[in-house]
């Protein structure tokens, strides 16, 4: 009885939604019989409020109004238009309206114009909201082959002599065996100094400041300071007791450094050879370089060591014990006073820079070479550092600083690069080697007299 009586249950509770379902639907199909039809629906809905009407044969388009009857039948019955319909836009009815009343649609289906960057008034006080178009990112090309190449028969293969230099009235001068050529950048003569007989071999040339003269370091130690406009020598000074490798010119004092691990400060108008003796390092003292403010001598050794010297003073004021190998590149920055570069040998190939004014613990940049540092000067008209190189690679590269990123490398020798000097405009610098080469090299664009008479190429030309 049981299973009849849920079987009775469960056959009654499925007859009775189906009852009454139909009985509602019958009620709604009752209603619908007796609601307005569409048309009488839209003409009440445009004539209330309005004296426009239409009769059954002519339309009026303002009391017509098709869509929105079709939107009022569409919300009475609970049903979809065209324009709702999934995925539809409204473009169908819109047609149909345009084709039965001649609607313009074309305006409608126009691409809507894009809109213009409102741009600030100038007088205006309102904040500036846009952003600044990035500035394009500049790229300097440096011509990468020498614009000039001069033979030099004879010169040395030596790390530690400094042969080439470039005087402030545009006279390049190197040493070769014995002799001093000079050459005039504007009138390219080349002028030969004769040494008085005996002397040795040349080992540091260097201009002082005027130009008109050059100090030239020998082999047996001796420092002659010589008169370029009559081809004599003024002085001979004495004190070192080996080579003279490396000579740097302050305003009357010159800077003398030896084999001998000394270096020595002359005052070249003074009756003594020599003024003071600083002796700090246990190798021989290759590189000297001066501040832009003649405060501060750098001197780098076949110690490894760097060391940083004030004017009057016999004890250095900063020791670098940094490099692996001798340091003899050594450049200060003309843009930021008391920044010192330095360069290591085959062991070490990296450029450090210096903050010589505060604490230098460490160097505040380092950028690793992948060969030997030869000799460095740092650009006058561009933050930049212009680096020689020998084993192996016996290149030239261009560094930005301070971070120490790589511009360009510049190749042309086969043997080091140990030779360095920079134009005076700043624009060029000539290179010496031991291929017995000097090569000119445009590092910067120059308007200057130098380089526009550098146009010419003078390869198998010679310095001698």
């Amino acid at each position: 009885m049981a299973l009849d009586v849920g079987a009775a249950a469960y056959e009654y509770g499925l007859r009775t939604p189906e009852r009454k379902t139909s009985r509602r639907e019958d009620w709604e199909s009752e209603e619908k019989l007796w609601q307005p039809s569409l048309r009488e629906t839209a003409v009440k809905e445009n004539l209330s409020g309005s004296e426009d009407y239409s009769d059954r044969f002519i339309p009026s388009r303002a009391t017509f109004a098709s869509k929105n009857a079709g939107r009022a039948l569409a919300a009475r019955n609970g049903k979809a238009t065209p324009s709702s319909a999934p995925g539809g836009d409204g473009g169908y009815a819109e047609l149909l309206e345009g084709e039965l009343l001649a609607v313009d649609v074309a305006r409608k289906l126009r691409f809507k114009p894009a809109a213009q960057e409102q741009r600030p008034d100038a007088f205006s006080l309102e904040p500036v909201t846009l952003k600044a178009p990035a500035a394009p990112r500049v790229v300097r090309k440096v011509d990468p082959k020498p614009y000039q190449c001069l033979d030099a028969p004879s010169l040395e293969d030596d790390f530690y002599l400094n042969l080439v230099d470039w005087s402030s009235t545009n006279m390049v001068s190197v040493g070769l065996d014995r002799f001093v050529y000079l050459r005039n950048e504007y009138s390219r003569q080349v002028t030969k100094l004769e040494p008085e007989r005996g002397s040795t071999k040349v080992t540091s040339v260097s201009w002082l400041e005027q130009g008109c003269h050059l100090a030239v370091g020998r082999d047996s130690g001796h420092v002659e300071v010589w008169d370029v406009a009559e081809g004599r020598i003024l002085r001979r000074m004495e004190g070192h007791q080996q080579r003279a490798c490396s000579l740097a010119p302050n305003s009357y004092v010159l800077a003398s450094s030896s084999r001998d691990r000394d270096i020595l400060l002359r005052d070249v108008r003074a009756k003594e050879h020599w003024n003071s003796r600083l002796s700090a390092h246990s190798g021989e003292v290759c590189g000297l370089k001066w501040s832009l403010d003649g405060q501060y001598l750098a001197s780098g050794a076949n110690d490894n060591k760097v060391c940083v010297w004030r004017l009057g003073s016999h004890a250095p004021v900063l020791s670098i014990d940094e490099h692996q190998a001798a340091v003899k590149a050594l450049a200060w920055s003309p843009h930021r006073r008391g920044l010192l570069a330095s360069g290591g040998g085959t062991r070490d190939q990296s450029i450090h820079l210096w903050e010589t004014l505060g604490s230098c613990s460490k160097p505040i940049s380092t950028v690793q070479t992948g060969s030997q540092v030869c000799n460095m000067t740092w650009l006058r008209n561009s933050n930049e550092i212009v680096s020689t190189h020998g084993y192996s690679l016996n290149e030239i590269q261009i560094w930005k600083c301070p971070s120490m990123s790589k511009v360009a490398t510049l190749r042309g020798h086969t043997f080091r690069v140990l030779y360095l000097a920079q134009s005076p405009g700043g624009h060029t610098v000539v290179t010496g080697s031991g291929d017995e080469t000097l090569r000119y090299w445009k590092v910067a664009k120059s308007e200057a007299r130098e380089n526009r008479q550098a146009t010419r190429s003078l390869w198998s030309a010679t310095i001698r």
